[in-house]
């Protein structure tokens, strides 16, 4: 009987992911693989908003709006309100913009982006590539193997040597691929190359200025110190493409310094970091290619996502500096301002809450609260959620704060619209304790708190001004019918 552990697999298969994308060997954490997308196109009736070419999908919204459903511990009040469904899709269509405007200036082409983006594809591909290799039949491990490792080791259970053998079989797959994908592509070393190589890293790592004692070559120099003619220096090539200077940094780059090799700066180190660390990526790369992965519509999908993500953080960066440092006045106006937010301790509420699925269900729980029911057995009868004790709620803690404060003690509140695990629903709520905070005295130990608040304020100010820009500037679709459910939480 032949056996195979599919976790084994994954497993492996990640660690020698991460290893082949130069993260730092086989010892750095495991890289799990990207979930799966569908492939089918989202039907028009999940199409939530459009803009140019993108769209938005009502299971996006959603998870971004369970995302911002919690409550923001730098708003000006305490128990800040839910967000607004149209507001957050709104939110979504500008960076989308954002990420059309990043396109346009060309931010892909940025050296931080440009080094994710080809962190990215390689991951990806190469995980395609082991995948269709790393096949369960390659894998298995039979009964009689597993009983001879247990008998070779004794220390071993049946799992351990089990998982003993997969690994071993990965092992094997893994260096007969690497060594048909060798001869596949023509790999080829530039070793008249590799001396002068080695001495411009040893001639970047003296002139590090690490703050650290150990000292070793960072981004910056990476960027700034290497001619574009040294980073273009060939150090291998092979059938439809060749691995340069930059490449080898790149992968360094990826690298903790405490795990590089200390004898990079010697021919023999470089050439042996480039064996093991380098040109195993590019052959996987090609192998995808050749096998059309690149094509593949999940691939490209999670891509567009991704260049997305990075160009809109980008655009946000250069157009939403830091602000400037508050004045001691602007700290003690926002103090006084909102004192409430600096309550130590703060105002506390203990709750008892009964989570049900459908507003019908909620109003009759009510109604027959007022009708003097006891909670505890209304909750036993009609709850989606698991039993559970009373809560503490706190301004940071419960989005709806303000609203349960304001009610006295043994009232019933609700029934609330709002999200229980991912999902609408309807919480009723009944008021068992309330205990006043305190609120504090202004002191200069609160300055740093206070100045990040504010910081924090402008700069999404600053942010919504810009999304506001942005929607003007570009014709978008939204389709309210469609996630109309949403709109009204609470």
């Amino acid at each position: 009987m032949k056996f195979v552990s599919n976790r084994l697999a994954v497993a492996f298969l990640s660690v020698f992911l991460c290893f082949c994308a130069s993260c730092g060997g086989p010892e750095a954490a495991s890289v799990q693989p990207q979930p799966k997308l569908s492939t089918a196109a989202p039907r028009p009736s999940d199409i939530v908003a459009q803009i140019a070419d993108a769209q938005i999908t009502r299971q996006q919204l959603m998870q971004r709006f369970v995302a911002e459903f919690r409550p923001d511990p730098f708003a000006p009040a305490a128990g800040t309100q839910p967000p607004n469904a149209e507001q957050v899709l709104l939110k979504m269509v500008a960076e989308k913009a954002m990420a059309i405007e990043g396109r346009k200036l060309d931010y892909l082409q940025d050296p931080g982006i440009r080094r994710q983006i080809k962190r990215f594809k390689e991951k990806q591909l190469m995980n395609m590539v082991l995948s269709a290799n790393l096949t369960e039949d390659r894998l298995a491990v039979t009964d009689d193997e597993i009983q001879q490792k247990m008998r070779e080791n004794p220390r071993f259970d049946r799992n351990r040597a089990q998982a003993m053998l997969g690994r071993d079989k990965a092992n094997k797959v893994i260096q007969e691929l690497q060594v048909r994908l060798t001869e596949k592509f023509h790999l080829r070393k530039q070793r008249e190359n590799l001396p002068k190589a080695a001495r411009i890293y040893q001639r970047l790592l003296a002139s590090s200025k690490s703050p650290y004692q150990m000292k070793f070559v960072g981004l910056k120099q990476i960027e700034n110190e290497l001619t574009d003619q040294e980073k273009s220096i060939v150090l291998a090539t092979y059938d439809g493409g060749q691995v340069t200077l930059l490449d080898w940094f790149d992968s360094l780059h990826e690298m903790s310094p405490p795990s590089r090799p200390r004898d990079l700066n010697t021919i023999r180190g470089f050439e042996t970091f480039l064996d093991q660390r380098v040109l195993k990526t590019p052959l996987l790369m090609a192998e995808a290619y050749a096998n059309g992965f690149d094509k593949d519509p999940d691939y490209l999908q999670q891509l567009r996502q991704r260049e997305d993500t990075l160009l809109t953080s980008k655009v946000i960066m250069e157009q939403i500096p830091k602000s400037g440092e508050p004045s001691p006045e602007q700290i003690i106006t926002y103090f006084n301002d909102h004192k409430t937010r600096f309550m130590s301790p703060p105002n506390l509420l203990k709750i008892d809450q009964l989570w049900c699925a459908d507003f019908d269900t909620a109003r009759e729980v009510v109604a027959q609260l007022q009708g003097g029911v006891d909670f505890d057995s209304l909750r036993s009868r009609f709850s989606i959620a698991e039993a559970a004790e009373p809560t503490t709620a706190t301004p940071e803690s419960e989005i709806l704060f303000d609203t349960l404060w304001a009610a006295e003690l043994n009232q019933i509140v609700g029934p609330q619209k709002l999200l229980y695990a991912d999902k609408i629903s309807y919480r009723i709520v009944k008021i068992l304790e309330k205990t006043p905070g305190q609120v504090r005295q202004y002191s200069p130990d609160l300055d740093q708190d206070i100045k990040s608040r504010i910081r924090t304020q402008q700069s999404k100010a600053k942010l919504d001004e810009y999304r506001a820009q942005l929607l003007k500037q570009y014709q978008y679709q939204i389709y309210r019918d469609r996630f109309a459910d949403l709109m009204d939480l609470p």
